[in-house]
């Protein structure tokens, strides 16, 4: 079991009873012998004093770990652990705070700013499609095994996500509470019949329900009849 006593130099130290090496096992007398902490980062063999260029190490690591190298300069041929601030860095940093900048090699010629973010703005749309295609597509799993049908496939559910953003722009810019799913649950109900009697074929469709009827306005599209 480790222990740490009290530092009685200004250092704590160390002892670990269970990874003692022989010849420190015979200088340890009754009460147990005390070794000041490793030096080096990452060494944790006991007996080795502590150095700065341990402390360095530390630090060093302690800086990577939390990305601030860049804040921080080390001066690692000082004969006493020491470093300096980078106030210059540290204010470049500070006025990135709250802000997100987006970097892009189009030519501002053909790409202002504006267009830039508002094409950055639209990855939200973009994201918003694919998870149209994996959800209420289900583009995947995809049961076919020939490169035509699997086109074909790929097809199909391209011309139904635009139909899906068609239903939403349109829902949209007539304020409708319904979503695009939630309008084709309602639409879906929609049946055609067609029975053969006595040699004789009829045909028809469901009756219309307001709630139908109304959303067939909202979306500027003819209803069945």
């Amino acid at each position: 079991m480790n222990q740490i006593r009290e530092p009685s130099e200004g250092r704590a130290n160390v002892r670990d009873d269970r990874q003692r090496k022989p010849d420190q096992a015979a200088e340890a007398k009754t009460g147990g012998e005390e070794w000041p902490l490793s030096d080096g980062y990452g060494d944790n063999e006991p007996g080795r004093r502590a150095t700065d260029r341990g402390a360095y190490k530390r630090f060093a690591q302690e800086l990577r770990d939390r990305k601030l190298s860049r804040f921080f300069r080390l001066d690692w041929k000082a004969e006493l652990f020491s470093y300096t601030r980078e106030d210059q860095a540290i204010a470049a940093a500070e006025a990135f705070d709250g802000k997100l900048y987006v970097l892009t090699s189009l030519p501002k010629d053909a790409f202002p700013a504006a267009a830039v973010i508002e094409r950055y703005k639209s990855l939200a749309d973009i994201e918003r499609g694919f998870r149209v295609l994996k959800s209420e597509l289900l583009i995947a799993p995809v049961h076919h095994r020939l490169e035509t049908r699997i086109r074909a496939h790929a097809l199909i559910c391209f011309l139904a996500l635009l139909l899906h953003r068609v239903m939403r722009q349109r829902l949209k810019q007539n304020q409708a509470t319904q979503s695009p799913a939630s309008a084709l649950r309602l639409l879906e109900q929609i049946q055609h019949h067609q029975v053969t009697v006595e040699g004789k074929a009829f045909q028809g469709i469901t009756r219309h329900t307001p709630e139908q009827r109304e959303l067939f306005d909202l979306l500027r599209i003819e209803q069945p009849a």
